[in-house]
């Protein structure tokens, strides 16, 4: 009976410190806040670029890449980040209402890259940051704004990035009403870039 007791009480014993021993042993995977990151910023190639529509001009300036990576993995923790100006001008002979702006990337062949839902661009329409309710521009006019959007994780590790599409979708003539609305026009432009060569993560 005493041995049975005994058994049971060293049992217990055995598994306290197996149980503790493993407490111990016990590996933390640091948090997102406890991650020591660098911020690396590249210019795109040209930082500068421009084309031209039938009723647009557009120029991109100053176009840089941000990306937050972890200084010990080096791996990239962020969605990157694309930043610049857009300058619009109205060259149409007749004035234009801008309804929205929206931004696409192209590879070499010209197909759309592609990235997670939480990456896509959500620049342009009424309820974001470029405020475009419906800007008019008299022929002439010129509209600038500076952007902050995202760029897929798959351009940066890929360097797969060759030209950035602009699609203005507009109303070609002013004023409108409710009724007009339906009665949308958009012009695409392809503006060449893509990262510095010497950009390496």
């Amino acid at each position: 009976m005493h041995f049975k007791k005994a058994s049971i009480f060293l049992g217990l014993i055995l598994a306290i410190w197996i149980f503790g021993c493993a407490e111990e042993r016990k590996i933390e995977i640091p948090t997102q806040e406890q991650i020591t990151t660098e911020q690396i910023t590249t210019n795109l190639v040209p930082p500068d670029v421009e084309a031209k529509g039938s009723a647009f001009f557009v120029g991109f300036n100053d176009l840089k890449v941000i990306v937050k990576v972890s200084i010990t993995s080096k791996e990239i923790v962020e969605t990157p980040r694309l930043k610049g100006n857009i300058k619009i001008t109205n060259i149409a002979k007749a004035q234009v209402g801008i309804d929205r702006v929206t931004l696409e990337y192209l590879d070499e062949a010209g197909k759309p890259i592609g990235g997670e839902p939480e990456e896509r661009i959500v620049m342009g329409t009424r309820s974001t940051q470029w405020g475009y309710s419906w800007t008019i521009l008299w022929p002439g006019d010129v509209t600038q704004k500076s952007f902050d959007v995202p760029i897929p994780m798959s351009v940066i590790k890929e360097k797969s990035l060759r030209r950035i599409a602009v699609t203005l979708v507009y109303n070609p003539s002013f004023p409108v009403d409710e009724v007009q609305h339906a009665y949308l026009e958009q012009e695409t432009l392809t503006l060449p870039v893509m990262l510095n060569t010497d950009f390496n993560i």
